[in-house]
């Protein structure tokens, strides 16, 4: 991706620089809840407790729907506060106008990441590691892709718009991936 951003120049490599630090950052309370989910999913299926399973697993998406909420809410109120912490924007304009563009449309990738991390959680505590991965997998190949067939067409926004589209199309394959695999079909008929 960095070879993407590379040919627009310092000020706008910081903007991406700083917004991916930012998504990061906000990331990690959901990273640590699926960490959680994948112990808790293992744990429970060797036990056979599905239906504790399907308890954690909507209670992660429930909170995931409220955190992204109110990142979403942040991202739009407090976007330049949010930036300022890694780049000026007085003397970085360009940065900061990249930057803030980012992280507003950047609620969506927010939103598909968090649930895909979700449903990877429940493959990881299932063993189901093929699947896992090529959901993974999908989520940068579509990424990468996508920024490059975009960047002539969009512009700056093919960042924005290429992680979007891709974390979509990785959270509907985690998603298929689970369907397929009756993972929920186990959780939902199975009380253990």
């Amino acid at each position: 991706m960095q070879i993407f951003v590379n040919p627009y120049g310092s000020e706008i490599i910081s903007g991406y620089i700083a917004v991916n630090k930012i998504l990061t950052f906000f990331m990690l309370i959901m990273i640590g809840f699926c960490q959680t989910l994948t112990i808790f999913t293992a744990a429970n299926s060797g036990a056979k407790q599905f239906g504790r399973i399907l308890e954690g697993y909507r209670f992660c998406i429930r909170f995931a729907t409220v955190y992204v909420l109110f990142l979403t809410l942040a991202d739009f109120v407090f976007d330049k506060q949010i930036l300022s912490i890694f780049l000026d924007a007085k003397k970085y304009p360009d940065a900061a106008g990249f930057g803030t563009s980012y992280l507003k449309y950047s609620c969506i990738m927010i939103l598909f990441s968090t649930l895909k991390n979700v449903n990877e959680s429940i493959l990881r505590g299932y063993a189901k590691m093929k699947p896992f991965l090529l959901s993974n997998f999908s989520d940068l190949f579509f990424k990468t892709a996508l920024t490059a067939l975009f960047l002539p067409v969009l512009g700056l926004n093919s960042f924005w718009a290429a992680s979007a589209i891709s974390t979509c199309i990785a959270f509907l394959l985690s998603s298929c991936f689970i369907h397929d695999h009756q993972l929920i079909f186990r959780i939902k008929n199975n009380d253990g």
